[in-house]
């Protein structure tokens, strides 16, 4: 695997030695701040740090990131201090992903997804009343 250098930036090849439409596209998007944040940081992080440190950095970034969301009103701060390390590893593994697919975004974004979905569903069995998205009504008879 290799990278071939562009006017805009690295694209990362495929096995086929073909440029990854999906990072070229990704780079060519200008108003996609999450895109370029996304697809070439983490290339940057490997081209400056190797492979498995930009993952470990990578991995720290996202679990500091992901602080902000104990950080509002009614959060319980000292929940942080448990949830942002599962949450660096929940980064860890979609790094990896993003390694292991040839970085290509869509799996380590579909594995988001899907951890988030199940987080939510998990959290509403335990606590429907108190979620952001229940409606409660009553209708007197």
């Amino acid at each position: 695997m290799g990278f071939v250098l562009r006017r805009t930036g690295f694209y990362p090849r495929g096995p086929d030695g073909s440029v990854d439409l999906v990072a070229q596209r990704l780079e060519q998007a200008q108003g996609d701040r999450v895109a370029r944040v996304l697809g070439k940081r983490p290339l940057e992080l490997d081209e400056r740090f190797g492979q498995w440190g930009g993952l470990a950095l990578g991995s720290a970034i996202f679990g500091a990131v992901h602080t902000l969301n104990f950080l509002g009103p009614g959060a319980d701060p000292k929940q942080a201090l448990i949830a942002v390390p599962v949450i660096a590893v929940l980064g860890s593994t979609l790094g990896l992903a993003f390694i292991k697919t040839g970085y290509h975004l869509e799996t380590s974004v579909a594995m988001h997804f899907w951890y988030d979905f199940l987080l939510s569903t998990a959290d509403f069995i335990v606590d429907p009343q108190h979620q952001p998205f229940v409606v409660q009504y009553g209708a007197a008879f």
